[in-house]
């Protein structure tokens, strides 16, 4: 196919004369409601004919014998426009030398036929080369196409023809099943092997031959985020057949100790990315230059030292052991004092004959002769083994930038040097880490923290050192946040009404997680005053409440709700202004009911109403027994004086109220409860 871009220029080019018969070859892909079409020429004098020419689309329904041309004359880009895209995508000097290059050499002579033909034969593989990288340069070369009128249930046949001059009818035909979207395939195959620094990749190429003109291969070091390790396409390039159908690229690590992450995918001459491969994994393997030492700690005893340090783990398999070195003075130079070469593995040391004045180093030696690696020189003394007070009044405060700023009370002993600072994530007593690695002199100390993380709180805790370097107990742990400046979220009225003469409002809190307290104002009479109710405290928060006020009919009310974090924003929600309503008049008259039972024993209730009251209906309640549940069982109109229940029972004892519904100016009339 003429879009196999693993080739070296002559030998493709050669390929392709001798088994392609075709003078246009065409490849497609259904989108399902559109059809993109690639062609190309499969000679540099084709492609040069095509141009004088140009090319027609043409489309035929499947069983037709007519083509119909469905594009216009397409003609490539003029020699300007090539120059213009030339600025942003330097592939486009190969086209464009290709179809308006001068028929002069460099040096101004004319060109031999044979050079003309290999010249001409290499600026046309790397057309091909640059319009299967790059859909815009395939459209200004008239190598592309969209059928955009596609019927989506048809079967169509495509072909493009040269438009005019030779009668070229040996182009490439393709069938294109509108019902069949195309797929771009997912690499099945994609193995990579770590070095040192660098990771080889390898993958088959055979069953993506038309379908991919380049590949992509992204890179990550925590397996969610993936970028490209280069910007362009990967195109596969051989020399030697065996690799005909099998690409390979190597990357350069980005350390030697992160895991790293790669996935693949295929481009499509279409300009189209193909589903990602599996992700394959690895690190390259530390070298020995790598090996970082460093002295933790060194504690007294009443009569020996410990020695700490530390060093990645992972570099462990490059070390062959270590020496632990102590001088005294400097002068008479450093003593081993372990008798044989510690293992990889040991951290610690115990020194049995400290002196007054120690210094220590670390020697870390490699498995190949010759390395040696040296920690820093770490120097205690043991003159005064008393550690000092545990420094106490530690406060602090982290301000908007984040920076966490730190002071104490000074402890009163003489011989105090400084002090160290610890710090801790969680303020567990075993998580707590040096801060800094000097002894600071005075008793405040600054420290910049990130702000993008996923811990709001950090803990501090600090220690003294006497001149003889006696640390003393960590101090309390001081607990400060880091800046809060977003307000919480509000709370969301959801009722404010008026029930029996009251207001009662009801809300949604804040969902905020550091919600801390709640505040309920009230304002009246339209006044930008607010009068405050009522406040609630996390966890004891309510999500209503009845104002007890005596309002005045028509008195205009709102309620405002403000919602506290920990760090004290706030966000406040008013509710729409609510006009309290005065109480309605009652009805002027009421209901005598009386009561017998029918022939068919039935219960009968009738009643006489006298009312100033305009009424819209009665309703009749009906209980059965003393503990039954009084209930409506009928509703009628306004000038209807009597009701007649059919579902009684006899031996049951029945109590009824009438209820007179007035307009809503007024209010009802009960009568009493008549029992039969």
């Amino acid at each position: 196919m003429c879009f196999a871009v693993a080739f070296t220029f002559p030998v493709w080019l050669q390929a392709q004369n001798e088994k392609n018969e075709k003078e246009i070859e065409l490849l497609y892909f259904n989108h399902g409601d559109s059809v993109s079409l690639r062609w190309t020429p499969t000679d540099a004098d084709a492609m040069l004919e095509g141009a004088r020419q140009g090319y027609t689309v043409q489309r035929r329904t499947k069983g037709e014998s007519e083509w119909t041309s469905i594009s216009p004359v397409l003609i490539p880009a003029s020699n300007e426009s090539f120059a213009i895209l030339e600025l942003n995508n330097p592939d486009a000097a190969a086209v464009r030398e290709l179809l308006y290059r001068n028929e002069r050499d460099s040096d101004g002579l004319p060109r031999t036929e044979s050079e003309a033909e290999f010249e001409d034969n290499l600026l046309f593989a790397m057309s091909l080369y640059a319009c299967d990288l790059s859909v815009e340069l395939a459209q200004a070369a008239a190598l592309h196409f969209v059928d955009r009128k596609a019927d989506k249930q048809a079967v169509y046949q495509y072909r493009v023809i040269f438009e005019t001059g030779r009668r070229l009818q040996n182009v490439r035909e393709v069938e294109v099943n509108m019902q069949v979207k195309s797929v771009l395939p997912a690499p099945e195959i994609f193995d990579a092997k770590f070095g040192k620094s660098d990771v080889a990749f390898s993958w088959p190429i055979d069953r993506f031959v038309g379908f991919y003109s380049g590949y992509r291969i992204e890179r990550s070091l925590d397996s969610i985020r993936f970028e490209p390790v280069k910007e362009r396409p990967i195109v596969h390039g051989y020399t030697d057949d065996r690799f005909e159908f099998t690409a390979n690229f190597r990357d350069t690590l980005l350390n030697r100790t992160s895991m790293h992450y790669y996935r693949l995918s295929g481009y499509s001459p279409f300009g189209m990315y193909g589903p990602v491969s599996k992700v394959v994994k690895g690190r390259g393997e530390p070298d020995f230059s790598d090996v970082v030492l460093r002295i933790d700690t060194v504690i007294f005893g009443t009569e020996h030292a410990g020695i700490s340090w530390k060093m990645d783990n992972m570099l462990e398999k490059r070390i062959k052991g270590f020496d632990v070195r102590r001088t005294t003075d400097f002068k008479s130079g450093f003593t081993t004092l372990n008798n044989k070469m510690l293992s990889p593995s040991v951290r610690n040391f115990k020194d049995t004959k400290p002196g007054k004045s120690n210094y220590y180093q670390i020697i870390a030696y490699g498995k190949s002769e010759g390395q040696v690696a040296e920690s820093d020189i770490y120097f205690r003394t043991r003159v005064d083994t008393i550690p000092p007070a545990t420094p106490a009044g530690l406060k602090g405060y982290i301000d908007s930038t984040g920076i966490a700023r730190l002071s104490w009370q000074p402890n009163k002993e003489d011989d105090i040097l400084g002090y160290q600072v610890f710090v801790s994530n969680s303020g567990r007593d075993g998580d707590f880490i040096n801060a800094m690695r000097k002894i600071l002199p005075d008793t405040a100390f600054s420290d910049t923290l990130p702000l993008n993380t996923l811990t709001n709180d950090i803990y501090y805790k600090v220690a003294a050192f006497d001149r003889n370097y006696n640390p003393s107990k960590l101090s309390d742990a001081i607990k400060l946040m880091k800046p809060d400046t977003l307000p919480p979220v509000a709370a969301l009225f959801t009722k404010v009404e008026q029930l029996n003469g009251k207001m009662v409002i009801a809300w949604d809190n804040s969902s905020s997680l550091d919600l801390k307290r709640v505040e309920l104002y009230r304002s009246i009479n339209h006044s930008d005053s607010l009068e405050q109710l009522q406040e609630w405290i996390v966890p004891q928060l309510v999500s209503s409440y009845t104002d007890p006020f005596e309002f005045k009919p028509e008195t205009p009310i709102r309620y405002v709700i403000r919602s506290y974090d920990e760090s004290g924003n706030m966000s406040e929600k008013r509710s729409l202004p609510y006009f309290f309503k005065g109480e309605l008049p009652p009805c002027i008259g009421n209901l005598t009911v009386e009561i017998e039972r029918t022939e068919k024993k039935q219960i009968q209730l009738r009643w006489e109403r006298t009312s100033d009251c305009k009424l819209t209906r009665t309703v009749i309640y009906r209980k059965e027994g003393e503990n039954g549940r009084m209930l409506p069982v009928a509703s009628i109109g306004p000038n209807n004086f009597f009701y007649i229940d059919p579902d009684v029972s006899i031996g049951s004892k029945y109590i009824y109220i009438v209820r007179a519904i007035a307009e809503r100016s007024s209010k009802a009339i009960y009568s009493n409860e008549i029992t039969f």
